[in-house]
């Protein structure tokens, strides 16, 4: 079946929305992967520090190499799923076309895949933001190992969470 300038126009129209949401998800990307590699770099640069540590303070290493790890592993998940996010929007480009010339019936196959597609967008974004409370809480040990605990802390001194 020959296909017109009208009939290519609907169909780049429809494609819009899923290749914007690729796009979007493109940037979040980029800012997971940037996240992913300075926690390699700050693993890398405590487990070398870890070797001349005291007792004391190496304990304090392992605890923030073991956060970092965890961290690590959160956002191999959420780059996952993002990247995975992106796959199904992909094909949904792909079905749009296959349904305009083949006219074949890909409505409830599209919309499955766009389901899938924002599920596993929504997924990333939640183990994303829990690798941003585990930045918290390396942060939190961090400071406490700078400033001491809140009881050690100088009078007047407000610590911004509760403990």
């Amino acid at each position: 079946m020959p296909i017109g300038i009208r009939d290519l126009t609907e169909v780049m129209q429809t494609c819009l929305a899923p290749v914007a949401l690729v796009s979007g998800i493109g940037l979040l990307l980029l800012s997971m992967t940037n996240r992913l590699s300075r926690t390699i770099d700050r693993t890398r640069a405590l487990s070398a520090e870890l070797g001349s540590a005291d007792e004391n303070k190496a304990r304090q290493l392992s605890l923030q190499i073991a956060i970092l790890y965890q961290r690590s592993e959160i956002l191999r998940i959420s780059i996952t799923l993002a990247a995975v996010s992106v796959f199904f929007v992909s094909v949904i480009v792909l079905c749009v076309f296959a349904m305009y010339l083949l006219s074949a019936p890909l409505y409830r196959v599209i919309m499955g895949l766009w389901g899938l597609a924002l599920l596993t967008l929504v997924l990333s974004v939640a183990f994303f933001i829990h690798d941003v409370t585990l930045t918290l809480r390396a942060l939190k040990l961090e400071v406490y190992t700078v400033i001491g605990p809140p009881k050690q802390v100088r009078k007047g001194f407000r610590w911004p969470w509760k403990t």
